[in-house]
């Protein structure tokens, strides 16, 4: 554990790993806002256009005001799904603050691992359920560890249900650490 955290461009490296791969999974997201962001765009040239029309006197005010609530309502409707999905995003993207405080807070704890005493360390194996298998492997004995999280301790980014999805499939993601061959 102390290994993992204290190499902190292996945590970079999967952090920055696990960003691009939670945009590639959400991609469908990002087109999507671009596209509503295109259509806020159009639609309020449209209100622009129709404000010129009628000055212009041109056309009759009663069509000009029905095309001009028209607009209105699909232009509230265009920032509320845009205001909805910028939150889902939010939720279902890794930022860089997020990835900046990651990396402070395990900065934090490795240098704290450092002073700790047996006792201490021990508690910290024991909070975060670490556990270990050993295994013979070309005559050498081999160590697999894992970290059990119980379901209270895991963290609430980037697993959540796909914005898109009409099956609430849950997406998973994988640890920030690059995967490394077993401890000899």
């Amino acid at each position: 554990m102390k290994g993992r955290l204290s190499c902190s461009n292996n945590l970079c490296v999967g952090l920055d790993n696990i960003q691009v791969e939670l945009q590639q999974a959400n991609q469908a997201l990002f087109v999507r806002m671009e596209l509503i962001d295109e259509q806020v765009k159009e639609h309020q040239k449209q209100l622009d256009k129709l404000l010129d029309l009628y000055l212009s006197g041109d056309f009759p005010k009663n069509i000009l005001t029905e095309r001009k609530s028209s607009l209105e309502q699909m232009l509230a409707n265009l920032h509320k799904e845009q205001k909805d999905l910028a939150g889902h995003i939010r939720k279902v993207t890794m930022t860089d603050d997020q990835i900046t405080y990651i990396e402070a807070f395990c900065a934090k704890i490795r240098n704290s691992l450092d002073q700790a005493d047996f006792n201490t360390k021990r508690q910290i194996i024991e909070l975060l359920d670490v556990r270990g298998k050993i295994a013979f492997e070309n005559n050498e004995k081999v160590l697999y560890l894992k970290c059990l999280i119980t379901s209270e301790q895991q963290p609430r980014f980037p697993v959540l249900i796909s914005h898109l999805s009409n099956i609430g499939v849950t997406v998973t993601t994988p640890c920030a650490f690059l995967q490394t061959a077993p401890s000899r």
